[in-house]
């Protein structure tokens, strides 16, 4: 007749296997946490990744205005030609901004009307956040060739950095020529009004 309970070799064979899949568990809940911080450390980068195309179009529509736009590490001002749908109401003055955010820095966009007469909806005017989570995000720009204060920057440069990767600069030219002209297109090696 046997007796209720366990045998000393089955009580050591339950705490192996029971160490065992702690161990393991144990892993995965760290590669877990390893893939989190990845995940948050990127997500940064993959918003910059969505935005960048906007911001390119953007700044390469820029004309020049007239008054010098400064440029700050942290500010960014240009004139621009209006969305289509806002239909014909006149350049926009379009203003990049560096702000803390939720999450770290954080780059906004809001435009303002040119022309006072001009009435944006409220929604324009208001401040978007475009990319946010970074550590540090500043705006630098190259002057023009001949260093005029009303024309546009030969480059302008937003360096984007995240605590745990190596900075990402976006680097953007606008295209509008000297005059304000018309734009330039390489491939075809002319200027486009």
């Amino acid at each position: 007749m046997r007796n209720a309970g366990f045998t000393l070799v089955e009580v050591l064979v339950a705490l192996v296997v029971g160490g065992l899949l702690l161990a393991a568990l144990t892993s995965v809940v760290a590669g877990l946490a390893q893939d989190l911080k990845k995940t948050e450390a990127s997500n940064g980068f993959t918003q910059l990744e969505a935005v960048a195309p906007t911001l390119h179009r953007l700044i390469e529509s820029a004309v020049p205005a007239d008054e010098a736009s400064p440029i700050e590490p942290d500010a960014l001002a240009l004139t621009v030609p209006p969305p289509q749908a806002l239909g014909a109401i006149g350049p926009l003055k379009m203003n990049l901004m560096v702000r803390r955010s939720g999450k770290g820095q954080g780059l906004f966009v809001a435009f303002d009307s040119v022309e006072e007469k001009t009435d944006l909806p409220a929604v324009v005017r208001q401040r978007q956040l475009l990319v946010d989570g970074f550590s540090r995000i500043s705006i630098d720009a190259e002057p023009s060739a001949d260093g005029a204060p009303k024309r546009l920057p030969r480059l302008i440069r937003i360096t984007f950095a995240n605590a745990h990767e190596d900075p990402v600069v976006l680097t953007f030219r606008p295209r509008i020529s000297a005059s304000g002209a018309c734009r330039f297109d390489p491939i075809s090696m002319t200027c486009r009004a």
